[in-house]
C-alpha cells in the first residue's frame, strides 16, 4: 500500500477516535446531528394553520405546521397532540406531521423529495472519511400515528454525487407498532456511505393506509450523523499513532 493511502486510512482511524482534529472545520462533522431543527423546535408562532398549527422552519418544500407534546400555544391558541404513546426522550414542544400542509388539497405529504433537507458532506472530516471508504451513516428519529391509524411516517436518507445524481439510500418507516399498539417508539438505521457521495438528501412524508384523506405520520427527533470506522478498540492506538507521526516527520526531514 502506498504511504498516501495508508496515512490517509491511519488518520481517519484516528479522527473516528477523537485522537486527530481534521484540519478542515466543516458543517458536516463526523459524529455530530447533521439535521437542522431535526426536533422541530424552530417554528413560527405567528403563522398558523389548521388546530392553531405553527410553521415549522428550516425545511425545504411546501409550509409544514406543527403539532404540541405538552399543549403548547401558538398566537392562535393551543395545539393539541394526536399521537399516541409518551413523548419521545429529549422532546420538546413541537412535532412534524405529515398530515398538515395548511392547505385542503394536498393536506399531506405522501412522497420523498416533496419535503426535505439537503445536507452537503463533501468537506471536512466526513468528505476525507467518505472518500477513503470508511464512513458509516446513523439514521434514526422517533415515530407514531393518530390513535389506532395505521397510517405511518418515513425517512430517507439519499446520498448523491457531485452531479447530485443518486448513488444509494435508506429509508426507515413506523411501520412494526401500527395500528392499536402505536407509541412513540424509536426507529433506526445504519449503514456505509457510498464513496462518491458528496451530499445527502433526508426526506420527511407520510402513508395513509386507512381511512381519510391524510397520512398522519408523526416524526421528532430525526438524526442523521455519520462516524469513521472502524473504531479503534483501545487507548494503544494513540500510542501507535504517535510512533507512526514520528517515522513519517523523520522520514520527510531525510
Amino acid at each position: 500500500m502506498k504511504i498516501g493511502n495508508w496515512y490517509r486510512r491511519f488518520a481517519m482511524t484516528l479522527i473516528a477516535g477523537g485522537m486527530l482534529t481534521p484540519a478542515l472545520a466543516h458543517s458536516a462533522g463526523l459524529g455530530v446531528n447533521l439535521v437542522v431543527n431535526g426536533g422541530f423546535e424552530n417554528v413560527n408562532l405567528a403563522t398558523t394553520a389548521t388546530y392553531n398549527s405553527p410553521l415549522v422552519l428550516d425545511w425545504t418544500g411546501p409550509n409544514m405546521f406543527a403539532y404540541s407534546h405538552d399543549g403548547s400555544s401558538s398566537s392562535t391558541g393551543v395545539v393539541p397532540d394526536y399521537a399516541d404513546g409518551a413523548n419521545p426522550p429529549g422532546a420538546g414542544h413541537w412535532y412534524f406531521t405529515s398530515n398538515n400542509t395548511g392547505v385542503a388539497s394536498p393536506t399531506s405529504v405522501f412522497d420523498p423529495d416533496v419535503y426535505y433537507q439537503d445536507i452537503s458532506l463533501s468537506s471536512g472530516a466526513s468528505g476525507a472519511a467518505i472518500a477513503a471508504g470508511l464512513a458509516q451513516y446513523d439514521l434514526s428519529a422517533y415515530m407514531s400515528s393518530y390513535l389506532n391509524d395505521t397510517d405511518y411516517g418515513n425517512i430517507r436518507a439519499e446520498f448523491r454525487n457531485a452531479a447530485s445524481l443518486p448513488v444509494g439510500s435508506v429509508t426507515i418507516s413506523d411501520t412494526a407498532d401500527a395500528g392499536p399498539n402505536n407509541v412513540w417508539s424509536l426507529v433506526n438505521a445504519t449503514g456505509a456511505v457510498p464513496v462518491d457521495a458528496a451530499s445527502v438528501r433526508i426526506s420527511l412524508w407520510g402513508t395513509r393506509s386507512a381511512g381519510g384523506a391524510g397520512a398522519d405520520g408523526y416524526i421528532d427527533n430525526v438524526d442523521f450523523r455519520l462516524r469513521a470506522i472502524p473504531e479503534p478498540a483501545t487507548g494503544a492506538l494513540a500510542a501507535m499513532g504517535a510512533i507512526a507521526f514520528g517515522w513519517l516527520r523523520r522520514r520527510r526531514e531525510s
